[in-house]
């Protein structure tokens, strides 16, 4: 009785490991209730292929990416408070980015067209700096659900925005969207936009710099297997370093509007590399990642990273590989006279099977969804019911 409980509870398991793994792979993301979803939720599984991928001997850091952050209490307070102002910052630091030798400015900001007043101070000295710039730059675009009696499939639509004018002609200005998964293990590569007459997808963020910084990315196979397919694969995490854009503008103790020297610290070095500028502390939009709450700027430069360093991962389903070795397990205990021999050879072969999809997401960049530490808990359940299973039937004959 007691056998055939614990052999019930371990289907029931089974059932729920391939449940789990379809429902957490999505390998289609074209539900409305995942494109509309504003803040990002913490997914049960959090990050255990990350810790996976932590085995060996690379160290994790940003390579390609450096992060300047606009945080309260560290900025000015006009810039932090006053939309128009910040404008004005924006285009100053879009200026010295360009001096210091940045490869691809990233600004995870959307303006508002009627934020500022017409003819407004800011925001001509930003159209200017962005006409002007020899650095590509990528700018945030902000997105609403589409209404409901549109005649259209996509769930979204762009926020009506700033126009900037003779700006938007360079080929070294583009756009991209700022919207995230809800699940922050996924990189976003493009949404699905209602424009008012038809349906476009359109980039994210990550993925306008990712491809001004690389321009041969496009020719990844793994990368356009996922556009093709609208797929957001999952993306390894890297804790990233802020640097205040006051300091790395002026320092801290001048005056930015007249400052004409950049900080003298050596870790604003941004020289051939990703930079990726928005807002840290009490008012970021924070988002749940790795365990904490990050601002969206981080998982942004996290993104950008990925891509540039192949650290992304296409989400396939390991069910087939569970139930295969499931089925070698009872044929390994119906076939040997030794339920201890048996357990040996079925924990050996699970061994075996695990490292093979560790060297499948390491070297040919794809995650077996079910592979999880539930799934690991379900093999170590089967073996053990299998094993007292067998124990009691010889123990009966």
């Amino acid at each position: 009785m007691v056998i055939s409980l614990l052999r019930l509870l371990m289907y029931l398991l089974l059932l729920a490991v391939a449940y789990f793994a379809e429902t957490t792979a999505s390998f289609r993301d074209d539900k409305c209730v995942h494109a509309l979803e504003e803040k990002t939720f913490e997914p049960s599984q959090p990050y255990s292929y990350n810790r996976v991928l932590d085995i060996g001997f690379r160290e994790k850091r940003f390579r390609r990416v450096r992060v300047i952050a606009l945080s309260e209490g560290v900025e000015p307070d006009d810039v932090v408070n006053n939309p128009c102002v910040l404008r004005m910052f924006l285009a100053k630091l879009v200026r010295r980015l360009g001096e210091k030798g940045a490869a691809v400015i990233v600004i995870d900001r959307w303006f508002p067209a009627r934020s500022c007043p017409e003819r407004d101070a800011g925001t001509e000295d930003l159209i200017s700096a962005l006409k002007n710039s020899t650095v590509p730059i990528v700018l945030g675009l902000h997105t609403v659900g589409v209404a409901p009696n549109a005649n259209t499939k996509s769930c979204l639509q762009a926020s009506p925005r700033l126009v900037f004018g003779e700006a938007e002609s360079s080929p070294r200005v583009r756009f991209g969207l700022v919207r995230l998964d809800s699940d922050t293990r996924k990189l976003p590569l493009q949404w699905s936009i209602y424009n008012g007459k038809s349906d476009d997808f359109s980039p994210t963020l990550a993925l306008s710099a990712a491809e001004l910084a690389d321009h041969d990315l496009g020719q990844e196979n793994r990368l356009g297997f996922l556009i093709k397919h609208n797929v957001h694969p999952y993306a390894r995490f890297v804790p990233s370093a802020t640097y205040p854009a006051i300091k790395f503008l002026c320092g801290l103790r001048v005056d930015w509007k007249t400052c004409s020297s950049p900080g003298d610290s050596e870790d604003n070095d941004v020289r051939g590399r990703v930079v990726v500028i928005g807002f840290t502390g009490p008012t970021a939009d924070m988002h749940h990642a790795e365990n904490s709450d990050l601002p969206g700027v981080v998982l942004h430069a996290n993104y950008i990273e990925a891509l540039l360093d192949g650290g992304f991962y296409i989400p396939i389903s390991g069910v087939w590989l569970f139930v295969v070795w499931y089925v070698v397990m009872h044929l390994l205990f119906w076939r040997m006279k030794s339920p201890e021999l048996a357990a040996g050879l079925a924990f050996a072969l699970g061994l075996v099977f695990w490292v093979g999809a560790y060297l499948v997401l390491t070297v040919f960049g794809l995650l077996l969804t079910s592979w999880l530490e539930v799934s690991v808990t379900t093999f170590l359940l089967a073996i053990l019911v299998r094993y007292v299973d067998a124990r009691g039937h010889r123990g009966i004959g």
